[in-house]
């Protein structure tokens, strides 16, 4: 739905990648690129994971390395808060992608 609308509005520039480590997120931020975190309560992220795969191991998932380098940025950067209903994160993202086209970015 939204990368159709981003299509049909003529913009061809849109990456969607899953940085988290935080060189990598220093690099694109100096490079000029626009990083949105999508966040969710370690406890929700937790129980969908437990659900999805049967047994997820809460020490593994929340203290590996590459989750901890960019949570500590989840007050600074833009941020989509995917704790809740799917049909809320979707209009997030929609309001953030007309921020960054409103800016002549993207």
């Amino acid at each position: 739905h939204t990368l159709k609308r981003i299509a049909d509005d003529g913009h061809d520039k849109v990456v969607i990648t899953d940085t988290r480590k935080i060189l990598e997120y220093g690099y694109l931020l100096e490079s000029g690129f626009e990083n949105v975190m999508v966040y969710c309560k370690p406890e929700v992220a937790l129980e969908r994971l437990t659900e999805r795969d049967g047994d997820a191991k809460e020490d593994t998932v929340m203290n590996s390395s590459l989750e901890n380098q960019l949570r500590p940025l989840v007050n600074v950067m833009t941020t989509i808060d995917n704790t809740y209903d799917w049909e809320d994160t979707k209009k997030e993202i929609d309001c953030i992608i007309a921020k960054l086209v409103g800016n002549g970015e993207g």
